[in-house]
């Protein structure tokens, strides 16, 4: 068997990182975060836009039967397997930059595990899980504020634990 010593400043040292991990903006906390996305003109614009998550669902694994969507290398494919989360989050574009589309949005289920959003699978057909849905406001112009509703599909045992827009994270679990 093993034993460690750990002083006390270095066990408080952790007992703090841990409970920042557990702290933080949540539901319903507006963040403005720097963002460099493509821009209207085709080259990257760089600006902030307040982003704000607003409601997190729980699905069920049927919600996704004969949908499909594009996963990052441009294929289309079926959802995975697992639980869908529904995330409505509210973006405004507080840049003076026009921009394509606001930032990525990305999952962490209680493992740690990222999980990649199934956004456009909200887009065609209608997709009832999603009624909030309305991110067709391109270009992201400065000042326009819409809201999204991000998909996420979480393995068996786990649940969507934080989601991230560039640095920030946010609870939602």
């Amino acid at each position: 068997m093993w034993r460690v010593r750990v002083s006390r400043g270095v066990a408080t040292a952790v007992l703090a990182s841990l409970a920042a991990c557990t702290t933080g903006p949540g539901l319903g906390d507006e963040v403005d975060v720097d963002v460099t996305v493509l821009g209207g003109s085709g080259g990257l614009a760089a600006g902030q836009v307040g982003v704000t998550p607003l409601d997190v669902r729980r699905g069920k694994a049927a919600d996704l039967a004969g949908h499909t969507y594009t996963n990052d290398d441009g294929e289309e494919v079926k959802p995975p397997d697992g639980t869908p989360y529904y995330l409505d989050v509210r973006m405004v574009n507080k840049s003076d930059a026009e921009m394509t589309s606001g930032p990525r949005v990305y999952g962490i289920d209680t493992d740690g595990a990222e999980l990649e959003d199934l956004n456009d699978l909200t887009l065609w057909p209608p997709f009832t899980p999603c009624p909030k849905h309305n991110s067709d406001s391109e270009p992201f112009e400065p000042g326009v504020t819409y809201t999204a509703c991000h998909v996420f599909v979480v393995r068996s045992g786990e649940e969507l634990d934080r989601v991230t827009v560039g640095d920030t994270q946010w609870r939602v679990k």
